[in-house]
């Protein structure tokens, strides 16, 4: 006797047409065939079952998919840190997968995506549009606050003092990750206008404050101050980030706290 496949064997799902043949081949060990299939000799059913099956993923032994058979792109890998243009052009990797520039985002780095399949052009490379990614600062870098407290009323030229203990980056207002910001509040609003000046000490001379690299600027009755630092600097181990007080004692400003942030880079 001839056996015909029944109509629901040329659906174009495979999960359905197995489900099908699973239930045929119940149906005759049962000795019970269903009435709608008819009795005549299909033989390339065999062969469609086999096309389906072909195009599923193969298990290995550890009862995962074989990484053979995974789409290429299918993974995001990280290739390396690579300090310069050259150092990624001789990186290894496949399409998804993404790498460190250490010498790029005015120091502070950025991540860059392989979408071609040659990783020795500069063309299959994709620098990210957002900046430093959280897969970056899990790889490389933290980012830290730095805080200065205020208490009281602080005199005239009066400093505060962060040592730095780790070399890092202070970011520049606007281009910090995360959604943080540079914060600076204070209890009792000044009098005038009251601008801190922000500057660097170098650990070999303490004593000796740079250039300012950025200020704090209360208004005349507000609390709530601008953080401005035009551009990131480095603060190295042993290096000191000074907040300076207006050189002219406020006559209410009294009791507050700045925060900057930073990212450390090793």
């Amino acid at each position: 006797m001839a056996i015909r496949r029944p109509g629901l064997f040329r659906s174009t799902d495979a999960r359905a047409t197995l489900q099908a043949v699973q239930q045929y081949v119940q149906s005759l060990l049962a000795g019970a065939l269903p009435p709608h299939y008819d009795p005549e000799v299909d033989f390339d059913l065999v062969d469609e079952i086999n096309g389906e099956l072909a195009k599923k993923a193969d298990l290995g032994n550890d009862g995962k998919i074989l990484l053979s058979q995974v789409p290429t792109g299918a993974l995001e890998r990280f290739a390396g840190t690579a300090v310069s243009q050259a150092a990624m052009l001789a990186l290894q990797g496949e399409v998804g997968d993404y790498c460190l520039r250490t010498d790029t985002n005015g120091g502070l780095g950025s991540i860059w995506f392989l979408v071609g399949s040659d990783p020795t052009q500069l063309a299959s490379w994709l620098e990210s549009p957002v900046g430093i990614s959280q897969a970056a600062a899990d790889v490389r870098y933290r980012s830290i606050e730095i805080a200065f407290q205020i208490a009281g009323r602080p005199a005239a030229s009066d400093e505060f003092r962060y040592v730095s203990g780790s070399p890092k980056s202070v970011y520049a207002t606007g281009s910090i990750p995360g959604g943080r910001l540079h914060i600076a509040r204070i209890k009792t609003a000044p009098t005038a206008n009251a601008v801190f000046n922000i500057h660097r000490a170098l650990s070999a001379s303490p004593q000796t404050l740079g250039s300012s690299l950025g200020t704090v600027t209360f208004a005349a009755g507000d609390r709530t101050g601008s953080v401005m630092i035009v551009g990131a600097f480095t603060l190295a181990v042993g290096d000191s980030l000074v907040l300076v007080a207006p050189s002219i004692q406020d006559a209410t400003l009294a009791d507050g706290a700045i925060s900057l942030w930073a990212v450390e880079t090793t």
